[in-house]
């Protein structure tokens, strides 16, 4: 399988905001229980002076401050935006806070909620990362109708109650969001401080129908399968192609704001390509792009012929047509049964 970005479009602007490399580390927590300014904290301190008073906000904060790798080393989120609305009563009123709050700020890719049971935000909030290109993580109650079919944007994670609150399975997006993208596979992820599902039968039932689950696998905890709503895809199918595209965008936007001028011909073009791979090598570090046998990562850039640019797109300035191709790194997910062989003379 390989990934192609065809006539990349890196809208450049002084002023417009947009989610850098760093924003793969940071999450959206939506909070339906009073309206408060969106806000970045970096710590669980400053999340402790404005919401000690709220156990939701301050229990997922916990979960997002304080993961951990597989050797038990802690590992962190690089900050929590919080974002305080109060539902109204019609749909597209009741979040206009949400898309007004967020106009100036886009520097995240993983959203969360602290309500469960409302289809009607889940709805909203699914639509918003589909448009946006974020991911959000949700969680399905036995009673959910939201439907997250064909989602590519949306984490589907089974709902199961505990002492009247929510495992909350959905943050699987601090897991994620502490870690280093291209470095996990999303099957196999532990999540510091969720408790696995115990209902055995509903939780089977919740994982055939394609919905994310979190239980005890032999000695270890470990989520599975890292869905997301689209059928086929992986969470890292969804991550690691839009960590590539924001790294070449980054890039392409640092050489322009940079450089004098860039010229509509070889020169200019050797530019724009050597940022593109330079994006394109740190992401076969990161092991988001395959190596071949060499150690070389599997990509190939192909550029316009500075001699054949369309006149419209010169009286435009805008350079169309660039092509990247790229075999992306897949992680095993299963070992079937090894075949053992005995013989009773020697080899």
């Amino acid at each position: 399988m390989s990934f192609k970005f065809e006539d990349i479009e890196v809208a450049i602007s002084r002023e417009a905001p947009y989610s850098s490399p760093g924003g793969f580390g940071n999450i959206l927590l939506i909070d339906i229980t009073g309206e408060k300014p969106l806000k970045t904290y970096y710590n669980m301190a400053e999340v402790e002076k404005d919401f000690n008073s709220k156990p939701e906000v301050m229990r997922m904060a916990k979960i997002c401050f304080n993961q951990a790798d597989k050797q038990g080393n802690k590992i962190s989120i690089n900050a929590l935006k919080i974002l305080g609305i109060t539902p109204g009563e019609e749909l597209g009123q009741e979040y206009d806070a949400i898309g007004t709050a967020l106009a100036n700020d886009n520097d995240y890719v993983w959203i969360l909620s602290t309500d469960v049971e409302d289809d009607k935000l889940k709805t909203y909030l699914s639509d918003f990362a589909e448009a946006n290109m974020k991911l959000y993580s949700t969680l399905m109650t036995d009673e959910s109708t939201f439907n997250f079919k064909d989602k590519m944007y949306t984490i589907p994670n089974r709902a199961e109650k505990n002492d009247d609150l929510y495992k909350r399975v959905d943050c699987v997006a601090a897991s994620c969001a502490a870690r280093a993208t291209g470095s996990y596979n999303p099957k196999f992820l532990n999540i510091v401080g969720v408790e696995e599902l115990s209902d055995k039968q509903k939780t089977l039932e919740a994982y055939n129908k394609g919905i994310n689950i979190y239980v005890q696998s032999g000695n270890f905890k470990s989520y599975r399968d890292g869905f997301v709503g689209k059928q086929g895809l992986y969470i890292d199918d969804v991550v690691n192609p839009l960590y590539l595209s924001t790294m070449i965008k980054d890039n392409l936007n640092t050489l322009l704001h940079h450089e004098e001028k860039i010229a509509f011909d070889y020169a200019g073009f050797a530019l724009i390509e050597n940022r593109i791979i330079t994006a394109l090598e740190f992401c076969t570090r990161a092991d988001i792009i395959k190596k071949s046998i060499d150690g070389v990562g599997i990509y190939k850039v192909t550029m316009p012929n500075p001699a054949e640019i369309n006149p419209v797109d010169l009286s435009e300035r805008v350079l169309r047509g660039i092509v990247v191709e790229y075999t992306p790194s897949i992680p095993i997910n299963g070992i079937k049964p090894i075949t053992l062989r005995i013989h009773l003379e020697d080899l």
